[in-house]
């Protein structure tokens, strides 16, 4: 194998690698929502800082009520976590839209907090943006990669990817 295939075979894996990193975001971030509202239902006077501002929101603001203050947390987290981690597997798939979209809605989610003065949960808001922004980047490289990253992976007969049906393996 030549080192042209070399590099760019570890080129590939460390962009690929990237790429799901970001796409795992949304995942660990509707994960730890549903924990931060466990914890806030359990009477728990602390939360992650990487958990969603609007699931924080909603129950902080229907804790008073009583049982509809439990369905309102439960279903708020439910379809907040269940939109980012629906985000989180088309993430994954590679698709440019999931990573927008969920860029979007958690910037939007971060300026909640950003609203109540919480600055350790902006800042944190911020990073994950900038991880996500960074796995966006690298699934961006990936589905075009530049010519000579193409030709070096092509040249090299264990690593080259079928371009052709007539090409792909039986079985």
């Amino acid at each position: 194998m030549s080192d042209e295939a070399t590099h760019a075979i570890r080129e590939r894996l460390a962009l690929e690698g990237a790429a799901m990193s970001g796409a795992n975001w949304f995942l660990w971030i509707a994960g730890l929502s549903a924990i931060n509202t466990g914890l806030f239902l359990s009477g728990s006077d602390w939360m992650m800082i990487v958990g969603l501002g609007s699931t924080a929101l909603l129950s902080w603001m229907f804790v008073d009520t009583g049982l509809l203050g439990v369905i309102v947390a439960i279903g708020a987290t439910l379809t907040m976590g269940g939109l980012f981690a629906g985000i989180g597997l088309f993430a994954r798939k590679r698709l440019a839209w999931a990573f927008i979209v969920g860029m979007v809605l958690y910037v939007l989610d971060g300026a909640l907090f950003l609203l109540v003065g919480d600055y350790l949960s902006v800042a944190f808001h911020a990073y994950a943006t900038y991880s996500i922004f960074r796995g966006f980047q690298a699934m961006r490289a990936l589905t075009s990669p530049s010519p000579v990253t193409h030709a070096a992976i092509a040249a090299d007969p264990v690593t080259r990817v079928p371009t052709t049906p007539a090409e792909e393996p039986i079985g």
